[in-house]
């Protein structure tokens, strides 16, 4: 997942009052968390009572991947060259460019349309290669490795308690 706001919508119980908060959405944040203060405490001195607590943000988008057996997985920022989408994106983008001959949309509708009809799975697979070996790239420079747990299926137990793990 990339970073698009609309991937870091945070679930309602997790939104906590920031710095462009008003005073009294601060003040009511920490009474609902229970955290004493003074009524007398300055806004900036109420942010470092909410700061000091701060959980782990939970965002919407997570959740409801967590809910269908998934883990989503974040690109850091400002790695485009890492996402597939990114780059097949730039590429459409970058052909229809070259090849615009008039500004009329009408043209430039007709011509996306064609250049994006022209993204199958060879060319998209390509990308998705590229995007891996950048990866790799990055994980060998910095002297990192990536555990792939084993899932053990015992056809001898019932349920889902056949599933462990071992590393």
């Amino acid at each position: 997942m990339d970073n698009a706001s609309y991937h870091n919508v945070v679930e309602e119980e997790d939104n906590i009052p920031t710095s462009a908060s008003r005073k009294e959405e601060m003040t009511d944040w920490l009474n609902q968390e229970r955290i004493p203060f003074a009524p007398s405490q300055l806004k900036p001195e109420l942010l470092l009572l909410v700061e000091e607590r701060r959980k782990a943000k939970r965002f919407q988008v997570d959740q409801i991947v967590e809910q269908h057996g998934h883990i989503c997985l974040r690109w850091p920022p400002y790695h485009t060259h890492l996402n597939t989408i990114e780059l097949v994106w730039a590429k459409i983008k970058g052909t229809v460019a070259s090849q615009k001959t008039n500004f009329k949309l009408k043209d430039v509708k007709q011509l996306s349309e064609n250049v994006i009809s022209r993204v199958d799975k060879v060319y998209w697979r390509q990308w998705e290669t590229h995007g891996k070996r950048m990866k790799d790239e990055y994980w060998e420079k910095e002297g990192l490795e990536f555990i792939q747990p084993r899932v053990v299926i015992n056809p001898c137990e019932d349920s889902s308690d056949s599933l462990t793990e071992q590393r």
